[in-house]
């Protein structure tokens, strides 16, 4: 993502500059050097997993670096003002950054939309809040005044939603454009009965898992599964068009594992549906 974020350090960078700007009228100096800091560790943490994993793009990456920042400010706000302990803030945020990586994890697999992946975190990390306010209670750390004061807190203001600018979506939408060319034009040389020999063959098997690669990098088609099929089709179709002996039985074979790719696909995603965690 070539754009004013040209990496991860300069997006925190970024992010803790907002924080600045919107708790200076809020907090006292300390209190602004503890919650940039804090929020700078977190979302530098986020990354690191996320780039470790190998799971996420970068735009995902980012999204996570966006809401592990948000949360942190608003439920370091929420400590800060709830009387709780400060020994005790540490273990609560590592929770609810945990439980922010988990579900937008799951979002991911899931493929849910961005906004279904937004409103089920707020409500998971707003959930690890009350029941890590809750556990404190009942492991009596800390008083019925102090928890009543800490259940009660509730910093919602929506900041950090950075918005793209048209030339950011202007480059997103042409990658995007790209991937579908590449795959498609993959796609065609399967079709087609001109024979190839096996060099161009393994040219077009390259286009073929370039495209896929695209396809998943710019969260066009996100799942796995779905990528394998497109591919192991496209696949079969070139080689039943290259070595079929019985030039009458092409076209026949060609539709039944378009049919059979297509039913595994549906199959795959009407049986995901049913079993989602809501």
């Amino acid at each position: 993502m070539e754009n004013q974020f040209s990496n991860y350090d300069n997006y925190i960078e970024s992010v803790i500059e907002q924080v600045d700007s919107i708790s200076s009228k809020k907090l006292n100096v300390f209190e602004q050097k503890y919650l940039k800091n804090i929020i700078k560790n977190y979302a530098t943490t986020m990354r690191k997993y996320a780039e470790k994993e190998n799971f996420f793009c970068e735009t995902s990456i980012l999204e996570l670096i966006r809401l592990s920042s948000k949360w942190t400010y608003h439920k370091c706000m929420d400590l800060m003002h709830s009387t709780i302990p400060q020994n005790y803030w540490d273990d609560m945020l590592i929770k609810m950054n945990i439980t922010i990586y988990e579900f937008y994890k799951l979002g991911k697999v899931y493929e849910y939309s961005d906004k279904r992946i937004n409103k089920l975190i707020e409500d998971e990390v707003n959930l690890c809040y009350s029941d890590c306010v809750n556990d404190l209670h009942d492991r009596k750390r800390i008083d019925e005044n102090t928890f009543a004061t800490a259940i009660m807190q509730s910093n919602i203001d929506d900041f950090l939603n950075i918005k793209e600018t048209i030339g950011e979506k202007i480059q997103k939408y042409f990658k995007k454009a790209f991937s579908i060319l590449i795959i498609l034009c993959g796609a065609y040389c399967c079709l087609i009965t001109t024979k190839f020999n096996i060099q161009e063959m393994y040219f077009i098997t390259s286009i073929l898992a370039i495209g896929c690669y695209m396809l998943f990098v710019n969260e066009i088609i996100t799942k796995s599964y779905y990528l394998y099929t497109i591919f192991g089709c496209l696949i079969l179709l070139m080689l039943n068009n290259q070595f079929q002996p019985f030039p009458e039985q092409i076209n026949f074979i060609n539709t039944a594992v378009i049919i059979f790719c297509t039913g595994n696909i549906l199959g795959f995603s009407i049986g995901n549906k049913k079993t989602e965690l809501y």
